[in-house]
């Protein structure tokens, strides 16, 4: 027999009619995704199911899928881990992802931190070639929580998910599996799900979880290889690029979430709902992007994005050195204003630059604009919280990899 368990984080769900035998609607705090699947394991848990199946509460679900777990389940001898393939929403055809490796290429079993490889990604299963490579078995680190499926057995032996709020906590649940007690994660074709793409939910709040989650995940289950001196090299070299970009509110973001990473577990005694009310205020006082108005809308000129700008080795070095113009007068500062693909980084085309339009692919043209002050203060915490990081980054990994479930 079956049961549904909803978790209901907004309390705004009103269901009717349904069948209340079969159906369990859980309210809980906002403790985000991360929170609602723990919360509905937990209540699943005290009811002796045998199966358990987590799934996104934004999916487009054919139903076969799940009728699908029904026959692989009564035919598995050992332990597994079932994980549904994601399928693009505006464009069915194209896979998003079909398992993952963690912190590693997917050809070779070389380590790579910070790197999620997507397996499968952009073959289109329209395609019968494509088909058939999906029969091909890759080594999976974990299986995504849009439609992730395991035994009982599976979390009385690894435990719970960890309380991220969001991301990387079905990542940190995987590698429990696959690297603690040796389960295996596989994504059998014909189970998919429809799950709207992750670069049309790019927020700057998102970036904070993130990170702290990914360095939270690597302590735990890479102490070894988990070097400070790369992990500080990725970060500054990300919020470099958000700080000359004028991404003031991403940049905040993660600051917020490598000092808090730095800070240990004892961050997860806060109120999450707290904490994340907290942080959107924050990245909404900092960020400096807005719509143009009628008149820059009139001045704006698409073809400018192309335009070729000469960056020589000496401009680089000077402009690095100056934070992009942030540390110029503002009688240095130029008025024309750069044009620059959101995707793309592209920090040396607003060197001097008050003002930045800013292409995005889905919302069209935005207007950033340069804030010195709040730009430097941005570039001193960066600098404060690079030398905590010498300091306390040991500590902090150590405390995190004691404090995960074993």
């Amino acid at each position: 027999s079956w049961h549904l368990y909803i978790v209901d984080n907004a309390h705004n769900l009103r269901l009717k009619g349904i069948d209340r035998e079969r159906v369990t609607v859980l309210r809980n705090i906002n403790a985000g995704g991360a929170g609602g699947f723990t919360r509905g394991l937990m209540e699943a848990q005290t009811n002796d199911h045998t199966h358990f199946l987590c799934m996104d509460d934004d999916i487009l679900l054919e139903s076969e899928s799940v009728f699908r777990l029904f026959g692989i389940f009564s035919h598995t001898l050992n332990e597994v881990c079932i994980s549904g393939t994601m399928l693009e929403m505006g464009k069915r055809h194209l896979i998003h992802e079909s398992g993952a490796r963690y912190n590693c290429i997917s050809h070779v079993n070389k380590y790579l931190p910070f790197t999620i490889k997507s397996l499968k990604q952009l073959y289109d299963v329209s395609d019968p070639d494509a088909l058939d490579a999906l029969l091909l078995e890759e080594p999976i680190d974990y299986g995504a929580f849009w439609f992730c499926a395991f035994t009982q057995n599976t979390v009385k032996k690894i435990g719970l998910p960890m309380p991220y709020f969001i991301r990387w906590d079905d990542a940190e649940f995987g590698l429990r599996i696959t690297r603690q007690v040796q389960d295996h994660v596989v994504a059998f074709p014909g189970i998919a799900v429809w799950h709207e793409p992750f670069y049309k939910k790019d927020t700057a709040w998102m970036d904070y979880y993130t990170l702290r989650n990914h360095l939270i995940t690597d302590a735990i289950h890479f102490q070894n290889q988990h070097e400070r001196k790369r992990a500080v090299k990725m970060m500054l070299r990300k919020m470099i690029s958000f700080l000359f970009t004028y991404r003031y509110d991403y940049v905040i973001a993660l600051l917020d979430g490598w000092s808090d990473y730095l800070q240990g577990p004892r961050i997860f005694d806060e109120d999450p709902e707290k904490r994340h009310k907290r942080l959107l205020t924050t990245c909404k006082q900092a960020c400096r992007e807005r719509e143009p108005t009628q008149k820059e809308e009139k001045a704006i000129q698409k073809d400018r994005l192309f335009d070729p700008i000469a960056h020589p080795r000496w401009r680089e070095i000077l402009r690095v050195i100056l934070l992009n113009g942030i540390l110029l007068p503002k009688w240095l500062l130029l008025k024309k204003p750069a044009y620059i693909f959101e995707t793309h980084g592209e920090g040396y085309k607003t060197f001097r630059k008050k003002k930045a339009y800013v292409y995005h692919p889905y919302k069209g043209f935005r207007v950033r604009t340069m804030d010195r002050e709040f730009g430097k203060a941005l570039a001193w915490k960066m600098v404060l919280l690079w030398w905590k990081t010498l300091w306390h980054w040991k500590w902090a990994m150590k405390q995190w990899h004691n404090a995960a479930p074993e």
